[in-house]
């Protein structure tokens, strides 16, 4: 009878208490909140990277387009240009496949904002990015006249 007691009280004691539950789920509650913050961070952090090298590539693109054709496209042409030839441009000028394959978009998926002549004084063009709101014209945006991305030659 004694051995049928002892694996009773055994079964019994093989789980987890209530209290050592809730201070595993605690413990796992505070990692989280501490964890969870700073990778969310890094990822925007590496989209804006990532907006800024596309920007960068649309700039070398556009470089190479005014360098070609003794102007940057108009604000009316747009980054279109880069990829297909503007009916102002004769066919002899413009470079065979154009400057870049397709236009690239930032990390959220949006295209890039170009504007020429500038709106900022001292750089050829205007190139802006959304940013992560997708909204034009907030703190978020990532443009060419912050320093981020020169614009000049």
């Amino acid at each position: 009878m004694r051995i049928a007691h002892f694996r009773i009280n055994s079964i019994h004691r093989s789980g987890f208490t209530f209290l050592e539950i809730i201070l595993v789920v605690t413990i796992i509650g505070i990692l989280a909140s501490i964890v969870v913050p700073r990778l969310v961070g890094r990822s925007t952090q590496a989209k804006v990277m990532a907006t800024r090298a596309q920007m960068s590539t649309v700039k070398t693109a556009l470089i190479t387009f005014e360098m070609d054709l003794a102007r940057f496209p108009t604000s009316s042409e747009g980054l279109q240009a880069l990829v297909n030839r503007p009916s102002s441009v004769p066919d002899d000028d413009y470079r065979d496949g154009g400057y870049v394959d397709n236009l690239p978009k930032d990390a959220w998926g949006e295209p890039f904002i170009y504007k020429h002549p500038s709106n900022h004084g001292l750089k050829d063009f205007d190139l802006t990015s959304k940013g992560q709101d997708r909204q034009e014209g907030t703190e978020d945006d990532i443009n060419n006249w912050d320093g981020i991305d020169t614009g000049s030659r």
